[in-house]
């Protein structure tokens, strides 16, 4: 079969990304013996129209870029040339993310008219902010949203949460499929230690070290990891790995609390944070939204406990297989508890083994394609 994946959302595709979901859905399609196509958008003149990032007998993969037209006001966007580039691919089926965007109307419109089937695989839980958006999105639900969902092959959902949110809209039959990480770069790099003396001291003088990977913005909510850290100093730390526009509030907190016991690393390459991983007892992620939170499976692949908040992804891939805990809201205590609970998980026996073994499992972009196949009848 050959089957297009499309990346609607103005961004190109590098295949040495860390995790594209699109190239680690490819690359187990390509597993089962699929030729996939990622079509793209070009964000400089440097990167080729065409891309062949994996070959063999009975597969491949290849990246085709074209522009990107952005619709004013919504900072929606829709790929350009895209209708020529279907009906010269001669696609066995179309894969579009996201149900509720004037991208993924204009692929359904242009698959109709070329009778490709598509599918939809969809990760938002909630009506999207701003008065235009929410505009957009009532216009959709009413007048658009009735065609795309009587032509689609399939809807699949990141999360249950996703899946009901679609449910809630009138879509009646939707697969959950989660995302997969993509572990390939982990298995094939060689390994270094992050250039930094702070790190290496930490473990001496600590029990307990908490580890949060990410950017450093408002809905992470890192400030409230300081305060974490300020009840925890006694014997524990916490790193921060990640750049991001709260940088200079969290470095002043950082002052104002006289926290001895966090470490700001900056973005580390992914060489190094293995090794940041491995001297982690639990991992936090305290985002106010998360469509998934890849960087909990990544934590996970590592065998460190996650502490997060009731989001999509925290409760399907932390709370469903006791991987961690989830706390439901900001509450300091709440926190403090969770992750004593959390340390206690890292501290059964075999715990690194089983929860690598879950994400080899149920996580991985092999495990994952077979089930799309399934679901989409291929």
């Amino acid at each position: 079969m050959k089957i297009a994946i499309l990346r609607t959302d103005g961004s190109d595709v590098d295949q040495r990304q860390y995790n594209s979901q699109e190239i680690g859905l490819a690359r187990g399609l390509a597993n089962q013996g699929h030729a996939v196509d990622i079509i793209t958008a070009s964000d400089c003149f440097e990167t080729a129209p065409i891309e062949v990032i994996a070959e063999g007998p009975n597969n491949r993969i290849a990246i085709i870029r074209t522009g990107y037209r952005r619709i004013p006001v919504l900072q929606y966007g829709v790929l350009t040339g895209l209708r020529r580039l279907l009906r010269a691919g001669q696609y066995d089926l179309v894969h579009v993310s996201e149900e509720n965007n004037p991208a993924t109307t204009m692929v359904a419109f242009h698959c109709r008219q070329l009778d490709i089937p598509y599918v939809i695989y969809h990760g938002m839980y909630v009506v999207p902010s701003g008065r235009a958006r929410t505009w957009y999105d009532a216009f959709h639900s009413r007048i658009l949203a009735p065609a795309i969902r009587r032509n689609a092959r399939v809807f699949l959902a990141k999360t249950t949460m996703a899946r009901d949110f679609l449910q809630s809209r009138g879509v009646s039959e939707v697969e959950v499929l989660p995302v997969g990480l993509d572990t390939t770069r982990f298995e094939t790099m060689a390994e270094s230690t992050p250039d930094n003396s702070m790190l290496s001291g930490l473990r001496p003088r600590y029990s307990r070290i908490l580890l949060y990977v990410g950017r450093l913005e408002r809905r992470r909510n890192p400030l409230l990891l300081l305060d974490i850290a300020a009840a925890m100093r006694d014997d524990t730390a916490l790193i921060l790995v990640g750049d991001g526009p709260m940088r200079d509030a969290v470095s002043a907190r950082i002052d104002e609390l006289d926290l001895e016991n966090v470490v700001m690393t900056g973005p580390l390459g992914q060489e190094e944070l293995p090794a940041v991983y491995r001297q982690s007892n639990a991992f936090l992620l305290a985002s106010d939204y998360e469509i998934y939170g890849m960087v909990l499976l990544e934590a996970l692949y590592f065998g460190v406990p996650c502490v997060t908040t009731k989001t999509a992804g925290g409760v399907d891939i932390i709370g469903a297989n006791h991987a961690g805990t989830v706390v439901d809201g900001y509450c300091l205590e709440e926190w403090v508890e969770a992750i004593h609970r959390a340390s206690r998980i890292g501290e059964e026996k075999n715990i690194q083994k089983r929860l690598r073994k879950l994400v080899d499992s149920e996580f991985s972009w092999n495990h994952i394609a077979k089930q799309y196949l399934a679901y989409v009848n291929l």
